[in-house]
């Protein structure tokens, strides 16, 4: 039922996103406050990235083409599955690039980060003081698509599916 309802598997770890990026579910797309809310709701209760893509269609089906807010806030949440199953606690955007921070114990493995260093942006980096960094250089406005490639790309090296 969970699956049908766009949930289904494991609740990801939690994760923090923090990019300067328009997401929202803007009152001229979605009038309805309590509708809206709702949405909100179902949203965030997602765990797959392909019940993502369904809400999107949804969307479409139900308001029409969703503007760019929306295709943000979507993202948003593909990103946060995709890093809670990484590993990953948080995402943040700067003026240098993104920075996504690991879990305790959740590091990738020596080989894995050899592949990112191999296969990545220049100057990306890692930093391990207190908490495993992944530093990786992008302009503001790219910030939600570079996140989108690095977490692919961490994925395929991992191992893992298309849908983490």
């Amino acid at each position: 039922m969970a699956e049908l309802q766009g949930g289904g598997g494991v609740a990801p770890l939690d994760v923090k996103i923090e990019l300067r990026v328009a997401a929202y579910l803007p009152d001229d797309y979605v009038g309805d406050p309590q509708h809206k809310m709702d949405l909100y709701r179902r949203l965030a209760r997602l765990r797959r990235t392909e019940a993502c893509h369904r809400l999107r269609e949804e969307f479409r089906d139900r308001y029409g083409p969703p503007p760019a807010p929306v295709d943000n806030l979507l993202a948003i949440q593909r990103l946060r599955i995709r890093a809670g199953r990484l590993g990953i606690v948080e995402v943040r955007g700067g003026r240098q690039g993104c920075d996504f921070f690991f879990a305790g114990g959740r590091e990738p493995a020596p080989p894995i980060i050899q592949g990112l260093m191999a296969s990545g942006p220049r100057g990306l980096q890692f930093k391990a003081a207190d908490q495993f960094v992944m530093k990786v250089p992008a302009p503001r406005q790219e910030q939600l698509a570079v996140a989108d490639a690095m977490l692919a790309r961490l994925a395929a090296l991992e191992g893992l599916g298309p849908e983490n």
